[in-house]
């Protein structure tokens, strides 16, 4: 009960500090991981990124929680699956996944993960 109390205190004191100078537009939450689009389309990104759930390309291992990290400057819109995988809507309304790919989550028709953003429609095109 303390730790998920100190996670909740956390995760509300963190994100007042990074966005002082704007307001969050969409805010998705995942089990292990937040993101928060600004009004000037910036994602904003905290937690694990034990398998890429960030999409800058890196991953984090074990029980390391990563600062707030800016991931993409395009975004409108971002929400975290169930199995550490991350859908965003970009500002031109495409769609981009990324993290792990274990169940297919990530919608790219294979089950190979990844820490980079996966333009989803670019892969359906390409397989057609």
């Amino acid at each position: 009960m303390k730790r998920i109390f100190a996670l909740t205190i956390l995760l509300l004191a963190i994100p007042g500090f990074v966005l002082a100078n704007s307001t969050a537009s969409t805010i998705g939450t995942g089990i292990n991981n937040i993101g928060i689009v600004t009004d000037k389309g910036q994602l904003m990104m905290w937690g694990k990124n034990e398998f890429g759930e960030f999409g800058t390309g890196k991953k984090n291992s074990g029980n390391e929680y990563c600062k707030f990290t800016e991931s993409i400057n395009d975004a409108a819109a971002v929400t975290f699956g169930c199995y550490n995988s991350t859908a965003v809507i970009k500002t031109d309304g495409s769609l981009w996944t990324c993290g792990a790919n274990n169940c297919g989550q990530l919608g790219n028709g294979t089950k190979q993960s990844s820490a980079e953003l996966i333009k989803i429609d670019e892969i359906r095109k390409e397989k057609a």
